[in-house]
């Protein structure tokens, strides 16, 4: 697709490797690969490519195919169906951010979070009692904190202090920021709870990290959320890393209930960008 190298000769290169993992069948009539050898095999190559081992962690695994792989294949695709949805002058859709909150199709939700991204604003998705955009995210690369499982923890429960789940979100935000050389979104999932995040914040989850005007490479690092290395690595090439960390919080309430009973709860709130999944388009 102009990014990724596939060529003729690395075309019959993938045939090749298609067939070595055991498809059936050809490539005039069609090819078929099983799930599971596609995942054995795939984990050879990138053994073979990166030096990882094959019984390395599977995160470390994940995050070569992801930088390898999948980050130029997601540019490219995204850069055409932008080209293929706008009209005249397209370069001027990122020179101001939209007017939000923005309703739009569950499918665009991607598009959209990476626009709001792009102008340094935290998400927070409203997907009016939907459980859909939370299954999406929780199959993407994302750290996760889960406000609900905090809820049930602490004062259902009972199993878990305050500062024991403080300190297990704090785990989730250094991954995020630093996950293997890497960096990832980090997702807060607050489902149907009005989860007061403005208390739950502290020094090991600070409420500027729903800010990302203020929580930047430096924020972070001054607050030892990483060491030097990782500082230097997050800034390099125009801090292309540090940009796909981001934090999205989504919500099943509809606009009105989380205006109603997020504005106070949410760090930062004013700052957001809301984002409204169109229920109809779930159908």
């Amino acid at each position: 697709m102009g990014k990724l190298d596939f060529g003729p000769k690395v075309r019959k290169e993938a045939i090749a490797w298609f067939k070595e993992a055991g498809a059936v069948g050809t490539p005039v009539d069609g090819m078929f690969l099983s799930k599971e050898n596609f995942k054995t095999s795939l984990v050879k190559k990138v053994a073979e490519e990166s030096g990882i081992s094959a019984s390395a962690e599977p995160g470390q695994i994940a995050a070569f195919l992801r930088e390898s792989r999948a980050v130029a294949f997601v540019e490219v695709v995204t850069a055409g169906g932008a080209a293929a949805s706008s009209s005249a002058q397209p370069e001027m859709a990122l020179c101001e951010p939209p007017t939000y909150p923005l309703t739009i199709p569950f499918t665009g939700l991607l598009d959209a979070i990476r626009e709001a991204t792009h102008f340094k604003r935290t998400v927070l998705v409203l997907s009016s009692d939907r459980t859909e955009v939370e299954t999406f995210l929780n199959y993407r690369n994302t750290g996760l904190v889960d406000c609900k499982q905090i809820i049930a923890e602490t004062l259902i429960q009972k199993s878990k202090s305050t500062a024991d789940v403080q300190a297990e979100a704090q785990r989730q935000l250094k991954h995020a920021m630093d996950s293997h050389g890497f960096a990832k979104p980090l997702h807060v999932r607050l489902g149907n709870s009005a989860f007061d995040l403005t208390k739950f914040c502290c020094d090991e989850f600070p409420a500027d990290i729903f800010n990302a005007q203020i929580w930047t490479i430096e924020e972070a690092f001054k607050r030892g959320f990483f060491d030097q290395g990782q500082k230097s690595n997050l800034e390099l090439e125009d801090e292309k890393k540090w940009k796909e960390f981001y934090v999205v919080i989504t919500s099943t309430f509809d606009l009105e209930r989380g205006k109603e009973f997020l504005t106070d709860k949410i760090p930062h709130f004013n700052e957001l960008a809301i984002i409204v999944i169109d229920p109809a388009s779930f159908e």
